[in-house]
């Protein structure tokens, strides 16, 4: 398991990395497609998926796949509830830079979706780890 556990925090940190380098080159070279908030949105993500994965390999420690399954439901729901009510609030707060935060916010939600979808399914076809 510790191998898993290093695996996912090796991709975990290279991701964060290359979308780090990105929107740094975005906010340097091209400012107006991204907000000047991504290295925000960008930490929160990185420390969701983190929390959300430990807890996920405590669950798959027990081998319960009935509480694994139910957990991942409830936690992409309270990820959804979480995540739309920051982007309302923010969208509120600031009507100018709603936009691009729409668009930084909804790409990296996408980018960090996928990697949580391809670590699970990683996972599950690893089992002897």
């Amino acid at each position: 398991m510790k191998s898993a556990r290093r695996k996912f925090l090796i991709s975990l940190l290279s991701l964060f990395g290359i979308l780090w380098g990105i929107s740094m080159i975005l906010s340097v070279y091209a400012p107006q497609y991204i907000t000047p908030h991504w290295h925000y949105l960008l930490l929160l993500f990185v420390t969701v998926s983190a929390v959300i994965y430990r807890k996920a390999t405590e669950i798959r420690k027990k081998n319960d796949a009935h509480k694994l399954i139910n957990f991942n439901m409830i936690a992409t729901i309270l990820k959804l509830i979480v995540y739309l009510t920051i982007i309302v609030v923010y969208v509120v707060n600031n009507p100018e830079d709603k936009i691009t935060f729409i668009i930084t916010f909804l790409t990296y939600y996408l980018c960090f979706s996928f990697f949580e979808t391809f670590m699970l399914v990683r996972n599950n076809n690893n089992k002897d780890e």
